[in-house]
């Protein structure tokens, strides 16, 4: 057995330090955080113009 998701839509995972360029570039519907570390959420600490999805809290699931 697989697991699959299927994604209609623009969305940018992990964007980093610079995701400004990639925002107006590809013009995501959203934003996918997989960990608060800076390399991948950095260019976030005043907000972005569209929903941004991450956990709560760092640790295990």
């Amino acid at each position: 057995m697989h697991s699959c998701v299927l994604v209609e839509g623009r969305v940018l995972v992990d964007c980093g330090a610079d995701w400004l360029s990639k925002f107006e570039a590809f013009e995501p519907e959203a934003i996918v955080l997989t960990h608060a570390h800076p390399d991948h959420a950095g260019g976030l600490k005043h907000g972005a113009p569209c929903k941004v999805y991450a956990r709560l809290k760092h640790g295990t699931a």
